[in-house]
């Protein structure tokens, strides 16, 4: 059958699997994390991401961890060590030794995330400037002047001489990456090299200026190296680490001009993203001008930008925190009804191209499709079902090309395993008369030319030996592995795959995952603790194994069996 009039685009029919959000040009998918979540409050003052990659947050209401799947929360409270001074967290820094400096209204704290345990810092409280150095070297000015060095010795603070009388007009307060502190106004910035004595007391030391042509209205630290400065132009410029050079990156007035105080600068890949206080945030292209607003109705405080996964995340007053983040492709919806001689109108499960440029379609109840081109290039459909072939079954939920075998095998409903033969070009079935339980075989994995393994979505695992010296697979024998399922747990299994050529996972409905060793043949059962994974998994994935649950989305690394929701 031809289809008429119509060219096939391929890549769209993956929107009837995938679902994705397309907000303007680009597919973009906003995120927001909220009190619902467990985030102590919806005022967010401030982002921090650590060296392992976990996301801190600073609120109105203490210090919160988001792990990926739950949020942690470190209250204010002076009667336990785990807990922070004040409630309301401004800043948050990071030492050379991974510990956390949390700037709070009743404390600078240092926080060790590994311990969970906080050193408590009361005596600096209040309004504050507060900044780590490179070398971790954690200090703080008080809005009358006083200035503060942590001694890491001494584990404590003590006050140095700094010739910064005026605290309320300080704009930036920052290290370079030469160990030197800095200390921006809006006409100049004044950067201080650190002296140590004969008696191991710092001294802080005037060693350079930089003078602003136009008033400065914020700086800040730029991720890709120096400091991003904004005039009261709202030009926006970016100052070297030597303070030599000042370079114009790109201008945002007057949009910018309309909403007041900026919160917060980052730059996202090639733009440039701009929060502001009273409200919302822009995303600014430096090469053309283009502005573009974000749907953000609330103020944003703080922004950071995730350059390992491509995450924009902006802290917002009583709007939590928004999570950006742009798909890796961009689509463009066909839907079955637009084809008129493609009548499909079941839920498409499996979608596959294969080797030849043919297009499969696995469908829930209409079969199997297969979309190809003959000699002219016109679009050409092949369907397969119960009543032309020797499917078993029209629901097909997997296509899996063979590794040894010039195949493709077709997971789904029904009696045995069937498959597709490129040489034969034709459904086949292999069945096992003697075993009524080797059916519904969503999934399959060859291990090697003369056995694979088979998944049931009712009845477990199965280990297939082929007979390897016929041109087509042909079975000899199926064995069905047997697996402790626990009280509540379930004999359904959805996929499999294949880890190395010693390793088999298999993802189980209700009971977690189970690791085959192919070396011994044992197999362990790995559990997910957190409610959210439900211990339902559908889709087991390469390289650290990650599994897709039906809310969120877990990784299992080999030698630990340790599970981390992303």
């Amino acid at each position: 059958m031809k289809i008429s009039g119509n060219n096939i685009r391929y890549a769209a029919l993956l929107l009837l699997l995938f679902a994705t959000s397309v907000l303007g040009v680009q597919a973009e998918i906003r995120h927001i994390i909220t009190s619902r979540d467990g985030l102590s409050s919806m005022s967010v003052f401030c982002l921090h991401q650590d060296r392992s990659g976990y996301m801190w947050a600073g609120t109105y209401e203490g210090l919160n961890r988001h792990r990926g799947y739950d949020i942690d929360v470190f209250r204010s409270g002076f009667g336990e060590t785990g807990e922070i001074s004040g409630f309301l967290i401004e800043k948050i820094h990071e030492s050379d030794d991974g510990a956390l400096w949390i700037h709070s209204n009743y404390g600078y704290d240092r926080f060790d995330p590994s311990t969970m345990r906080a050193e408590h810092h009361p005596e600096i409280n209040g309004s504050y400037q507060s900044g780590v150095s490179p070398s971790g070297m954690a200090v703080a000015m008080e809005a009358d002047g006083t200035f503060y060095y942590y001694d890491r010795k001494a584990r404590r603070f003590r006050k140095a001489e700094l010739s910064e009388s005026r605290y309320s007009d300080v704009i930036g307060f920052s290290f370079d990456g030469n160990e030197r502190l800095l200390v921006a106004r809006p006409h100049n910035l004044h950067a201080y090299t650190c002296r140590p004595d004969a008696s191991g007391c710092i001294h802080f030391v005037l060693a350079d200026t930089f003078h602003f042509n136009t008033a400065v209205k914020y700086m800040c630290r730029a991720a890709e190296g120096g400091f991003y400065i904004v005039d009261e132009k709202y030009v926006i410029y970016n100052l070297d680490e030597n303070l030599s050079e000042l370079k114009f990156v790109c201008g945002i007035n007057p949009p910018a001009r309309m909403r007041g105080l900026i919160g917060g600068l980052v730059c996202a890949d090639d733009r440039i993203v701009v929060g502001f206080k009273s409200e919302g945030a822009m995303v600014v292209s430096p090469s053309t001008g283009a502005v573009r607003l974000l749907d953000i109705p609330f103020g944003v405080f703080d922004l950071y930008y995730d350059n390992n996964q491509h995450i924009l995340w902006a802290a917002t007053d009583g709007g939590g925190i928004y999570t950006y983040c742009n798909g890796p492709f961009d689509f463009d919806s066909d839907f079955f009804s637009d084809f008129s001689d493609l009548n499909i109108s079941k839920q498409a499960r499996a979608l596959y191209h294969d080797k030849n440029g043919d297009y499969w379609i696995g469908t829930k109840g209409d079969g199997l499709y297969q979309l190809s081109r003959d000699a002219d290039g016109r679009s050409v459909q092949h369907r397969y079902t119960v009543a032309n072939s020797v499917l078993s079954h029209d629901m097909v939920f997997n296509i899996i090309p063979g590794r040894f075998h010039d195949v493709l095998w077709l997971g789904g409903e029904g009696a045995g395993l069937c498959y597709y033969s490129f040489a034969d070009r034709r459904i086949k079935r292999l069945d096992v008369p003697d075993n009524p339980q080797f059916r519904c075989i969503h999934a399959v994995a060859e291990v090697s030319d003369s056995v694979l393994w088979a998944v049931s979505n009712w009845h477990g695992l199965f280990r297939v030996t082929l007979d390897n010296s016929l041109s087509e697979p042909r079975i000899q024998s199926v064995t069905q592995k047997l697996v402790n399922i626990s009280e509540h747990g379930s004999s359904q299994f959805f996929t499999i795959r294949r880890q190395g050529e010693r390793w088999l996972w298999f993802a189980n409905r209700e009971n977690g995952v189970y690791r085959l060793d192919l070396m011994t043949g044992e197999i362990c059962n790995i559990l997910f603790d957190h409610p959210l994974a439900e211990n339902c998994l559908h889709f087991v994935g390469r390289g650290n194994v990650p599994a897709c649950c039906p809310r969120s989305v877990a990784h299992a690394r080999q030698l630990l069996c340790a599970f981390v929701l992303a």
